[in-house]
Formats: structure tokens, C-alpha cells, sequence
């Protein structure tokens, strides 16, 4: 059977499959936000709006990490972004959809921005830099779909149908092209400015390919043409264009009571100076004054990027961006080869920063204190730790100290053999539902006061790895733990614990604690250990002291 595309691109293709499993009717395609299991797509996709001589055209196009370039890209059709285009270097606008609401962002195409396109492929691939503040993307391995066809492959497809809003609709891949593997027919539905949309897999979340256009052999087969991703990702170029691999990249909302004042961008108090070698500031209106001392004046209001290239020389970080009201966001790109030793209190009272992205190496394996690292960045939201190196640190005092909104966090990846402080490591982090602690060396911390004070959604801790053989203070550790019901300690080894006071102070929900090995030999203070714990029935312990502590919060 023979298909010919209805784009002015036309391209015979040999496609095999049974024409009578087809159906004529086209598959429907619903509102994005009624699908709640698909949101973490969302703003890997945009909404694009080109002038072509005077006419507006518009598309969709989504947003890629290629892990093997250490690259950041935008996908969309090349009847979207030609090369004439490109070659004019304008402004690209897109448009990112969140929640109904939709915010433009304009991304200029400057020459030295990795740029490619294909007329018969029918792509376009636009590098993605921290300055166009993108922050999702779609992970891709390259090698993994290589050899895949994906045929019967249950998949979805994201689009901005009629130019508005983004939708979703369901299908399967149908068929591959007999000639080479470069397009597949898939069912699901499209319209008016699907063109440049992502087709995921349903299983697994895996993208396969781009879509490039409606086709149909007669009346009665109406079909979906895609191209596979692996086909275009081969022909990008081993060499593109290199970030500075050392510069720290920092967001500015600017209010309008902050203009034309001096405002903190960075901290000096640790001669932060000496480790910035020169800095940019992405407003080209901005660059007649520097930054004095680590304050820049703003003539405008609105958002600012700013980057510090950072000496390979740089050994202490710490408090860095202390009481940097109006810094919102921090690109880490790279840290891999560097001599810091401490980055403690770094981002420290950053109340209004929302998000940390760290992409490729970031090395931390030579620092030692993270101690309040994150503490009161109340707004934070996402912290991607993954790439964190903690084996030779030894404080996380303070780590996440009143990141009140952060609702999970992942350390699977922290190796805390060396730490011996963890004291308020989780205090304050009201919002947080799910911590796994599952790989914590816990064999030389000394402190653990106050670790999850004022967590107060955790409904459940896992301590069962925790070794606390040289543990000597836990006082205040679980205070104010409101929904923690249940809570087995019986692998706690508290043989050098001097304080325990507070421990369980105003765990409203407790009913049920296993204190089995719990002794007071050495403790001095325990009182105010069960206050307020107005549920708690069971304790499970046989020392006198504890006892007495627990029958007396029938006083209260």
C-alpha cells in the first residue's frame, strides 16, 4: 500500500498492515487537565507561534535531555521552524501550559545557540540554554531505542489543538515504513496544531517519536504519521555548543518596591568575591552597573539572570546566597572539577528560591559541611539530590531545616557514613508526606535533636536502618510529628544517649510506641518526653523512669 503525506514535503512511503482494522472515525482527543496521571508532561510541551512573511502560524513542540550529549533541546517539525527561520535569528515565542494557565516565554536564537533542521525528515531541534528558563524535560536514552519498533505500542499524544490549549489523545502504532525505520503510523487523534507534538508510550512514559502529519490513502483510512526519535538524534553532532562548566546560574524576580535599590544578590560575608573570575547578566539594558559588594542595582522591574563563573580554585561556598529575598531559581550545570569543601548555610533564608535544577556532574565529593545547605527556603518545591556525592561529609545539621512546602524527598543516593551531626536535618519541613532513609549510615552520628521536629504530614517514619550506638542527644527529635500514629524505636541502641527530653512532645496522633530497648542509665533528662501525646496508650518499655514519664501525661 502506498501513502503520500498532504505536506508540501510530499514522500512516498511503503507501509504493511491490515487496511480493514482501521477505523474511519477519528479518535477522540480530550482536555490535558482531565488526566491528572500525565501531569508530570506538561510543561515538557509548548505551545509555538511563528511570523512567517506577516502570517502567524503555530504548532507544538516538546523538550528533551539527550544524557549522551549532555544536551537540552526543543523538538517541533521544520514545517513549523524552516531553515529561513532559523537563519534569521529572531525571537522564538512558546508558550508553557501549567494548571489552565499558560506563560510566554521568548527564546532568542542567537548564533551561538546549536540549531539544526531537515526538510525530509520534517524536524527541528533548537539548543535549550538556563537563560531560557525552561526546567522539565523529557529524558531520553538513545541506545535503549535503537533497535525497538514499538509496533502494537499503546501511546499518547500531546498537543495544543487549534493553537490553545494542551490535549491528549490515546492510539496505537500501527506501522513501520518497510524502506527504513524512519516513520510509523499511529491511530490516535490530532488536530489543527498537533504538528510538531510528542507520541509517548502509556507504558513506561517513554517517548518515541515526533509527530509530522495527517495522512490518508482514500476516505475511508484516516492516519497519523510520526518519526522515530532515534533517527533524528543520530544526526545531531557529537560537538555542540559548551556551557561554562563552572558557572552557577541565578534567577532574580525583581518587585517593583526593589527598583532602583541595592539589592542582595549574593553573599560577601565569606569574600565570595574572590572565588566569581566575571559574571553576565541576561538584561542587555542592565549591564551599565556591576555588582559592589555583592549588591546590584535593577532598573526594571521583572526577572533577571544572572551567572557566576566560578574558580576551580573555589573552596568555601558557604552562605553564599544568604538572605537573597529575591533569587527564585539556581541552575547548576556543572561542578566536575572543583576543590569545594563547604558549602554550609548556602542557599540559607532564601525564603522566595522555588527550584534547584542541577543537570550533568555536579561534584560535591570534597565537601564536608552541608549543615542548613536549604534551611528556610520556605517556597521550595523541587530538589533534585540525585547527583549529590556525601561520602566525606560529616554535618547535615540543619539540611532541610523549615523547607516547609517540599512534600518529598529522595536521598537514596546519600551516603552519610561519615556524618555525626543530624540535628533539625528535617525540622520544620511542615508539608513533607514521604522520606525513604532506607540507605542511612547512621554508625557515627552523635546528634540527633530535633531531626524531625515540626514534620508534621509524616504519617510514617522508617528508623529500622538507624544505628544510634553512639547517639547522645535525641531530645525534641519527633516534636509536634502530628500524624505519626505508630512508631518502632526497638532497633535503637540508646546506651550513650544523655538527652531525651522532649522526644515525643505533642505528637498528637501517637497511639502505639516501641521503646523495648529504651533504658535510662545514662539520661539525664527525660521529662517532657510523652507531653501532649493525648492519643498514646502503649509504650512497651519496662525502665522506671520512662514509665513515670509516661503515666504522668495523664495530667495534662
Amino acid at each position: 500500500m502506498q501513502v503520500k503525506t498532504n505536506e508540501e514535503n510530499d514522500i512516498d512511503f511503503n507501509f504493511s498492515f491490515e487496511e480493514d482494522k482501521i477505523h474511519n472515525e477519528q479518535k477522540p482527543i480530550f482536555r490535558f487537565d482531565f488526566f491528572n496521571i500525565y501531569q508530570p508532561y506538561e510543561k515538557c510541551v509548548c505551545k509555538i507561534i511563528t511570523k512567517i512573511e506577516e502570517k502567524e502560524n503555530f504548532g507544538t513542540g516538546f523538550f528533551c535531555y539527550l544524557p549522551s550529549k549532555q544536551m537540552r533541546v526543543l523538538i517541533t517539525n521544520n514545517h513549523i521552524i524552516d531553515q529561513n527561520f532559523l537563519d534569521k535569528e529572531e525571537e522564538l515565542i512558546i508558550y508553557l501550559e501549567e494548571k489552565k494557565k499558560q506563560e510566554k516565554i521568548i527564546i532568542d536564537l542567537n548564533s551561538e545557540r546549536f540549531k539544526i533542521t531537515n526538510k525530509e525528515l520534517d524536524y527541528t531541534i533548537i539548543e535549550i540554554l538556563d537563560e531560557d528558563l525552561i526546567d522539565d524535560f523529557f529524558e531520553v536514552d538513545e541506545n535503549k531505542m535503537k533497535n525497538e519498533n514499538f509496533i502494537n505500542e499503546s501511546v499518547f499524544n500531546l498537543q495544543f489543538c487549534k493553537g490553545e490549549y494542551l490535549n491528549v489523545s490515546f492510539g496505537k502504532i500501527i506501522a513501520a515504513n518497510k524502506n527504513g525505520p524512519r516513520f510509523f503510523l499511529y491511530d490516535a487523534g490530532t488536530e489543527e496544531g498537533s504538528s510538531g507534538s510528542p507520541i509517548i508510550s502509556i507504558n513506561g512514559g517513554k517517548i518515541i517519536g515526533l509527530h509530522k502529519g495527517y495522512y490518508t490513502k482514500n476516505v475511508k483510512t484516516k492516519l497519523n504519521v510520526g518519526i522515530y526519535l532515534y533517527e533524528i538524534f543520530q544526526l545531531i553532532p557529537k560537538s555542540t555548543h559548551l556551557e561554562n562548566k563552572n558557572a552557577i546560574k541565578c534567577l532574580y524576580d525583581i518587585k517593583e518596591k526593589d527598583v532602583n535599590k541595592d539589592i542582595q544578590v549574593y553573599d560577601n560575608e565569606n569574600n565570595i568575591e574572590k572565588y566569581i573570575t566575571s559574571y553576565s547578566i541576561f538584561r542587555h539594558d542592565e549591564k551599565k552597573r556591576g555588582i559592589i559588594d555583592g549588591k546590584f542595582r535593577f532598573e526594571k522591574e521583572g526577572k533577571y539572570l544572572i551567572n557566576y563563573y566560578i574558580d576551580k580554585s573555589a573552596a568555601n561556598l558557604s552562605e553564599m546566597f544568604n538572605e537573597c529575598d529575591s533569587l527564585i531559581k539556581v541552575y547548576m550545570p556543572s561542578f566536575s572539577d572543583n576543590k569545594i569543601t563547604k558549602m554550609a548555610g548556602m542557599f540559607d533564608n532564601c525564603y522566595s528560591l522555588k527550584n534547584i535544577n542541577i543537570f550533568n556532574s555536579f561534584n560535591t565529593k570534597n565537601v564536608i559541611d552541608m549543615s542548613n545547605m536549604f534551611s528556610n527556603c520556605y517556597s521550595l518545591e523541587k530538589l533534585n539530590l540525585s547527583l549529590f556525592t556525601t561520602s566525606n561529609v560529616q554535618n547535615m545539621s540543619g539540611l532541610f531545616n523549615g523547607c516547609k512546602s517540599l512534600k518529598k524527598i529522595n536521598l537514596s543516593s546519600f551516603n552519610t557514613e561519615k556524618v555525626t551531626d543530624m540535628s533539625k536535618m528535617f525540622n520544620g519541613c511542615e508539608q513533607l508526606e514521604e522520606i525513604n532513609l532506607e540507605s542511612f549510615n547512621t554508625k557515627n552520628v552523635e546528634d540527633m535533636s530535633y531531626m524531625f521536629s515540626n514534620c508534621e504530614k509524616l504519617s510514617e517514619i522508617n528508623l529500622a536502618s538507624f544505628d544510634t550506638k553512639n547517639v547522645e542527644d535525641i531530645s525534641f527529635m519527633f516534636e509536634l510529628c502530628k500524624s505519626l500514629k505508630k512508631l518502632d524505636l526497638s532497633s535503637f541502641n540508646i546506651k550513650n544517649v544523655i538527652k531525651m527530653k522532649g522526644l515525643f512532645k505533642r505528637c498528637l496522633s501517637l497511639k502505639e510506641i516501641n521503646l523495648s530497648t529504651f533504658s535510662t542509665n545514662k539520661s539525664t533528662k527525660v521529662n517532657d518526653m510523652f507531653l501532649g501525646c493525648k492519643s498514646l496508650r502503649i509504650i512497651n518499655n519496662n525502665d522506671k523512669k520512662i514509665e513515670e514519664e509516661f503515666i504522668s501525661i495523664s495530667k495534662y
